[in-house]
């Protein structure tokens, strides 16, 4: 490495904790990230109280833009400003995590402009949705609605990449039948022996955008090997939904249906030592559940974060077990 170059090989580790704007904690607590369906459960749970007061003793809670987002999903006025009023007494003064892509970006921008400290909290434009959470009946139907639309628009668009590249797999996979991935992690591996140019196309876009320069081959891995691993896990996102939705067969099992929201919020993973969700897809007729789901995503995907300890993946019963003692 060059000597006047920074080393991205700790490029941020050291502000694991304190990416947040201007609020800085010195907390020694460890750190968890929910998925929606658990705050849900959370804010649901005859005994929340002493669940509640449990949790902000042991841990401090960062809540995301995905958490805000799918505020929006909940129709009922009441309901809808029961659960912002519990998110926000979950994240106390720590504002939340930006959206995946923009955290990506983020950092990339850092990187490849020599910076040595980043802010992974809401920027720009996204500010908004901290006043979102903050603030007392914030969300009313017109907020709703753009929030809804937002993860709409998402979700349309990972379809639309997903059928683009869904008439190109039989293609790929022309050899034999047995070269088609049968699961997710199958199809993960040969993402990452694919051929440079299939795996250099997204980082040098992201890089051209945010620094308006080309990325030369040489910094590729230097990109991807930068702490936080955002990159491996948005990348490693994008092949888990581009698996299901257009390499799966019916012979591989039942499909993992988690959609893109669920799977962006591996890119959270480097930043917290828990992260919690209630989703696990279907029960089986004999009560068991299905590997599907966001919990099983999130496992396959944190086989690529390079935190040490690793964050640990667990259900809410699992979580709530733990609180309860």
């Amino acid at each position: 490495m060059d000597a006047t170059e920074p080393d991205h090989g700790q490029f941020l580790q050291r502000r694991k904790y304190t990416r947040m704007g201007p609020i800085i904690s010195a907390s020694t607590k460890l750190v968890v990230c929910f998925d929606t369906s658990a705050i849900n459960l959370l804010m649901a749970d005859p005994d929340v109280e002493r669940l509640t007061a449990t949790l902000l003793t042991r841990y401090d809670v960062y809540i995301t833009a995905i958490n805000i987002a799918e505020i929006g999903k909940t129709q009922l006025p009441a309901k809808r400003e029961a659960l912002r009023a519990f998110e926000k007494r979950l994240a106390q003064l720590h504002e939340p995590l930006d959206v995946p892509n923009e955290i990506l970006m983020t950092l990339t921008a850092a990187i490849g402009l020599g910076e040595k400290t980043a802010n992974f909290g809401l920027q720009g434009e996204r500010r908004w949705l901290w006043a979102a959470l903050s603030e007392p009946n914030s969300v009313a139907e017109a907020e709703r609605a753009a929030l809804a639309s937002w993860s709409e628009d998402l979700e349309a668009s990972n379809r639309r990449a997903t059928d683009r590249f869904r008439a190109r797999v039989d293609e790929i996979f022309t050899t034999s039948s047995e070269s088609r991935p049968k699961n997710a992690c199958q199809f993960l591996r040969f993402y990452l022996r694919a051929p440079w140019p299939l795996i250099y196309w997204l980082p040098s876009q992201v890089f051209k955008e945010v620094t308006g320069r080309v990325l030369p081959l040489s910094r590729l891995d230097r990109l991807l090997e930068a702490k936080p691993s955002v990159w491996p896990l948005y990348l490693g996102g994008y092949v888990v939904l581009m698996y299901a939705g257009a390499v799966w067969q019916r012979p591989h099992g039942p499909p993992n249906n988690a959609g893109l929201l669920d799977v962006w919020s591996g890119v959270y993973l480097p930043f917290c030592d828990v992260f919690v969700t209630h989703d696990r897809g279907s029960r089986k007729k004999d009560g068991t559940w299905r590997r599907t789901g966001q919990y099983q995503a999130l496992r396959v995907l944190n086989t690529l974060n390079t935190r040490k300890p690793r964050t640990h993946v667990l259900t809410w019963e699992q979580f709530r077990a733990n609180l309860a003692g």
